[in-house]
């Protein structure tokens, strides 16, 4: 007898908990446990496990039949046909079946059939179905791109990014180095492009500006110069250890909160982590994204673009 009573009660906090998710996933639905309604073929009353009354578009209402199935087993074939019964006599426009255990294949492929949502409400465990419910994170790094338009004039010539930052502005060649303005149009053109994302956007969007060092007195040839700001993807596989939420195997979608062990790369390039070709892999997967910080700018500029060879060209990789 206590075997009895512990199983009933396993159960009925089984169906307790499903009605707290659905609860807290629509609020304004009413959710009610172990209601007794009438049955539309007898007109007698019958318990039903979950019953939610909503509206669709808050004008159509909308009434759903959620079995709760606190098995040993996974759910089978039979057990969708039952529930396929149960669920032409409530009169209920959806029905949902929960299982603590799963489902088999034959039963998954029978609930497809009927229109069955089949759900596992997952509660602090281990996923099982880690092929099934992917999870990727993505490292966006700001990446620094700067280079010549054009070869220099022959009368001044630059053979490192060094040479091309110390360059100074003014009559005298007094006024601040060139270093210092791209440092501080990459630092804007970051700024800005942060500011303009929005949820709907993967990345932020590419900053790209061409400037002029102009010779006032006319004796040296302009020398233009790209500066730009681009986005390397990164994408690394993140593993779920705890899951708290519902799972539904026939949309494919899990709903609620996941902990995750992947963690922001210290230093790129790492073997953990993959250089995707663009925004496009980012957009379609399911995933979290991390965004490494610009850094700082000057020091960036002074220490690996200033020994590198000049480039005469726009330059397709960020340093």
């Amino acid at each position: 007898m206590p075997h009895k009573q512990g199983a009933r009660q396993d159960w009925r906090l089984f169906e307790r908990a499903v009605a707290s998710f659905v609860s807290a996933l629509e609020p304004s639905a009413s959710v009610r446990v172990n209601a007794r309604l009438p049955d539309r073929h007898t007109g007698r009353l019958r318990e039903r496990d979950v019953w939610v009354e909503t509206s669709f578009g808050g004008v159509f209402p909308l009434k759903i039949l959620i079995s709760c199935k606190r098995l040993r087993r996974p759910v089978n074939e039979q057990d969708i046909d039952a529930f396929a019964g149960e669920l032409a006599s409530s009169g209920a426009h959806k029905g949902v079946l929960y299982s603590f255990r799963g489902f088999t294949s034959p039963a998954l492929e029978k609930a497809a059939a009927l229109g069955i949502c089949a759900c596992r409400l997952l509660q602090n465990e281990a996923a099982d179905i880690p092929s099934r419910l992917p999870f990727y994170a993505f490292c966006v790094v700001p990446a620094i791109s700067v280079g010549l338009v054009a070869p220099p004039p022959p009368n001044r010539p630059l053979s490192t990014f060094a040479d091309l930052f110390s360059l100074r502005s003014g009559a005298d060649e007094s006024g601040p180095p060139f270093g210092s303005f791209v440092a501080s149009v990459l630092i804007q053109a970051h700024a800005d492009a942060l500011a303009a994302l929005t949820p709907a956007d993967a990345l932020p969007s590419v900053r790209e500006k061409v400037v002029i060092i102009h010779d006032n007195a006319g004796e040296v040839p302009d020398i233009k110069v790209y500066i730009g700001l681009r986005w390397l993807v990164y994408r690394g596989t993140a593993f779920m250890n705890l899951l708290n939420g519902s799972y539904s195997y026939t949309t494919g979608q899990f709903v609620g909160t996941q902990a995750i062990t992947l963690r922001p790369p210290a230093q790129l390039p790492d073997t953990a982590w993959e250089l995707l070709e663009g925004a496009q892999e980012v957009t379609e997967a399911w995933g979290v994204t991390f965004r490494k910080p610009l850094g700082d700018v000057p020091q960036i500029l002074q220490d690996i673009l200033g020994p590198r060879p000049i480039e005469y060209s726009i330059p397709k990789d960020g340093a």
